[in-house]
């Protein structure tokens, strides 16, 4: 079923804001396969709004031709195929890449979802080739049918990180080789006496005092650890009998304990038979580059690992959000449409239809509409947007008390000064209100609620409270199958996310209060 949409106004559908959300209302979407805002289904609806809200750059790719709508971090991916690029089939705006995503939206239309991490594209964003890394999940989209019907993916480029990362790498390298010729330890052995000769450095790279020992072949593989003894001399004979450079790193274990990387290189000589007859060559400690080196691989390491997780969080909120629409657009809209349904069915063949059957079709038509004005709130609270944190929390309460038949308070206090609040800290607020009140609702079976907010100095502190059965916090703590703990979790993960600290007071029979402090920056609390 086709969702109708005005666009006569700034507040008409999409219920965003921002230069992309304006481009998507005023589109030319008839001349796209797409067709009229008017006939986009529920499920297109719901991808673009995630996609427009969306913090990180993201793009819904919608039927087969993969038609394009992106939000405004995606917009500075685009470059100079932007605008262009909104409405437009995917392969047309990045044939570049297309033998690389080709085969991977195949995967995604079956069902699959993909990720990867630092993968290379060659595109041409800036009107000429260039190399780019990104981060990218490619999830499938279904329509109200249960098919899949798009693709959304969320894109990060890390091609800074990629860069930086490699030209630390090749500077180490560079330095390394700048010394070759410096602060280096020299031998020179003689393969036919097996006589050596050490520089004084090469004595205390070993580990040992100057003279304190005949230098040999022997003496210096006496001190390379043991885990690495094989190797060192596999590196030696290999350069040997190939007539090639000789080059390897390995660690020495000193007398006292200690542990140090070498880089050693070296050069054979070989007489008029081809026998190696003197090896030249030279050593440097690279235990403090080692470090270093293990110390970055360490950190990349942690911060892919972060990404993974921020990406996996991503995608739950994201199946966790669909679900929650499409139980509300079930639980809501689909009863109504049902009934109304039945009410048509029955006066289809009826020559004159009785005037209370058309009443009762009347009023489910109203309770429809009604319906669909609540969801549409739900998911983007546009008094929130307009109006502020104070007033979209009140006209939240108002909605939920008529809806629900609970009586609610609003107090809010130093949030009328006409300084907003950040726009995280305003969304993570309105939404544990949110949360709250729906559990409220469902579970505490309350007669009154209240909910404060007040903005003391660099702090908001905000409650809210029910006088309802309440609940053993021991046992909400505990996991029950089925149970989704009534969002305490989001609600404190919201809450944590921004610097803050959120605590719940509850007993059987004693009501609930849940409570919450953030932070705010300079010139955010008054």
């Amino acid at each position: 079923m086709a969702t109708q949409y005005s666009l006569d106004n700034e507040q008409a559908w999409p219920f965003a804001k921002g230069e992309m959300a304006n481009l998507v209302r005023t589109h030319d979407w008839a001349a796209t396969p797409l067709g009229p805002l008017a006939q986009w289904p529920a499920s297109l609806c719901t991808a673009v709004h995630i996609v427009l809200a969306h913090p990180f750059p993201t793009i819904v790719l919608w039927g087969r031709e993969l038609i394009q709508v992106y939000n405004d971090p995606y917009r500075e991916l685009m470059g100079v195929k932007h605008p262009a690029g909104l409405g437009q089939p995917t392969r047309e705006c990045w044939p570049e890449v297309w033998h690389i995503n080709g085969p991977i939206y195949e995967r995604v239309w079956k069902g699959d979802s993909v990720s990867m991490e630092d993968a290379l594209f060659p595109i041409q964003r800036s009107g000429m080739l260039e190399d780019a890394w990104f981060t990218i999940s490619y999830s499938p989209v279904y329509d109200e049918a249960g098919r899949v019907a798009g693709i959304f993916l969320t894109i990060i480029e890390t091609t800074r990180r990629v860069r930086a990362e490699r030209a630390l790498r090749e500077n180490v390298e560079r330095q390394r080789l700048a010394v070759a010729v410096g602060e280096l330890a020299t031998w020179d052995w003689d393969l036919r006496t097996q006589r050596v000769i050490w520089s004084d450095e090469h004595y205390r790279m070993e580990g040992y005092t100057v003279g304190e020992i005949q230098p040999s072949y022997e003496a210096w593989m006496a001190r390379v650890h043991p885990d690495d003894r094989a190797g060192t001399e596999a590196a030696l004979q290999r350069s040997m009998q190939g007539r090639c450079s000789y080059e390897h790193d390995f660690r020495t274990l000193h007398p006292d304990g200690s542990v140090h990387w070498l880089s050693a290189r070296g050069h054979f000589f070989y007489d008029a038979y081809g026998q190696p007859v003197r090896m030249i060559g030279v050593m440097r400690d690279v235990t403090e580059q080692r470090r270093a080196h293990e110390l970055l691989e360490q950190r990349v390491a942690e911060r892919t690992y972060a990404l993974r997780q921020l990406l996996l969080h991503m995608e739950t909120l994201q199946d966790d959000e669909r679900r929650r629409i499409a139980r509300e657009l079930h639980d809501g809209l689909g009863q109504y449409l049902s009934s109304m349904a039945l009410s048509v069915g029955s006066l289809r063949h009826a020559a004159a239809p009785p005037r209370d059957a058309l009443d009762r079709l009347h009023d489910l038509m109203q309770q429809l509409d009604r319906e669909l004005d609540r969801i549409i709130f739900i998911l983007r609270p546009t008094a929130l947007e307009d109006c502020g944190l104070a007033e979209g929390v009140a006209a939240y309460v108002q909605t939920w008390s008529e809806l629900t038949g609970v009586d609610a308070d609003v107090e809010a206090r130093g949030l009328d000064d006409g300084q907003r609040l950040p726009p995280q800290v305003e969304a993570a607020v309105f939404r544990v209100v949110q949360e709250a009140l729906t559990n409220v609702a469902k579970y505490a079976h309350a007669s009154r609620a209240s909910v404060s907010l007040e903005r003391r100095r660099r702090q908001l502190v905000g409650s809210v409270e029910d006088d309802g059965r309440g609940f053993s916090l021991e046992e909400a703590a505990q996991p029950v199958a089925g149970r989704a703990k009534w969002g305490l979790v989001g609600m404190q993960e919201r809450i944590e996310a921004l610097g803050g600290s959120f605590a719940i007071e509850s007993q059987p029979g004693g009501g609930t209060t849940v409570l919450w402090r953030l932070p705010l920056g300079e010139g955010e609390g008054g």
